[in-house]
């Protein structure tokens, strides 16, 4: 059993790599196939559930932002398969992750406090931040674990 050596808390850290890797991938497949929708559909539900007031949405043809978000969801997607795969040697690369999470989170909170009040702007602050927090707390646990 490839885990049996693991601490508890590095066992509950390669869970959340897992869970994240595939969380990863469809957020990748989501903004691959159905960018628009995406952005729509949280303005749908900022607008009907919690009554955001907001302009309507207009996507132009230009798809520049889109790319980095591929881009940066294969990355992230791609450490968490190395991670997984040969979790004590390449568990550090999982700072790569906590990085691009704290950066989206600062991202979007900017976006919506400097620029626009979009209700998906709040959703993707409250979501990476969430996974960075997530994340940090429990690779930390996971370093600290073995290095008692």
């Amino acid at each position: 059993m490839k885990e049996a050596g693991l601490t508890k808390q590095e066992r509950s850290f390669l869970a959340l790599v897992r869970i994240l890797m595939v969380l990863f991938f469809l957020a990748t497949l989501l903004f691959i196939f159905l960018p628009d929708w995406t952005l729509n559909y949280l303005t749908a539900i900022g607008r009907g559930i919690f009554g955001w007031s907001e302009p309507p949405l207009t996507l132009g043809s230009e798809r520049f932002w889109c790319v980095l978000a591929i881009s940066m969801l294969t990355t992230v997607t791609f450490i968490c398969i190395e991670v997984q795969r040969d979790f004590l040697r390449k568990i550090e690369f999982m700072r790569a992750v906590i990085i691009a999470k704290l950066t989206s989170t600062v991202g979007f909170l900017v976006c919506f406090f400097w620029y626009e009040e979009r209700f998906f702007y709040a959703v993707g602050a409250l979501v990476d931040g969430f996974i960075f927090a997530l994340t940090w707390y429990y690779y930390n646990a996971a370093i600290k674990s073995r290095s008692r």
